[in-house]
Parts: C-alpha cells; sequence; structure tokens
C-alpha cells in the first residue's frame, strides 16, 4: 500500500464552499484503480490534512496526475494553499 498525504491551509469562512467546489474531484479521485480510502483530517481551526490511501505508488500517482488539471484552478484562485505533499509506503496494523 501507498499512502498520500496533503496538507491543505483554507479560511475557515471558505471551507463550505470550497467542500461544494472540490466534491466532483474527490469523487474522481475515489473512482481512480488502486483507489483503497481518503480521509480529511481537520489539524487546526485552517488546516486540514487529506490522506488517501493506494494499492501501489504508480496507480497513487496516476490519479493525482489526472486530477491535478481540475485543482489547479481552485488553488491558483488563493482560497486554498496546499502545503508540502508527503508520499510514503503504508501497512496496516497488526
Amino acid at each position: 500500500m501507498y499512502a498520500r498525504l496533503s496538507p491543505w491551509r483554507v479560511r475557515p469562512e471558505d471551507l463550505e464552499a470550497l467542500s461544494r467546489e472540490v466534491a466532483p474531484i474527490v469523487t474522481k479521485i475515489k473512482r481512480q484503480p488502486g483507489y483503497m480510502a481518503g480521509y480529511d483530517l481537520t489539524t487546526t481551526a485552517d488546516t486540514h490534512m487529506f490522506v488517501t490511501i493506494w494499492e501501489s505508488e504508480d496507480q497513487m500517482r496516476a490519479a493525482f496526475d489526472e486530477a491535478a488539471p481540475a485543482l489547479r484552478p481552485i488553488v491558483e484562485s488563493g482560497r486554498i494553499e496546499l502545503l508540502n505533499v508527503t508520499f510514503c509506503p503504508a501497512e496496516e496494523w497488526v
């Protein structure tokens, strides 16, 4: 398994509208080959950590390469900021 950890900064007053705006993109990501799970962790009032779990690194990278053009205008609008993305192998707890 492979994980993608994506911290995002968003103004709390923009969160509801942005959630609606990215919902179709999230749906598309969830339908990609290799997708296993996804989580939105609220780490502070203005920071969210999106964690997705994939069967393989290649499937994860392909899915986000496909999603990038749809996400780019949202990021470029300045209403949301992508911090540093981390990719790493993931293992289920035993």
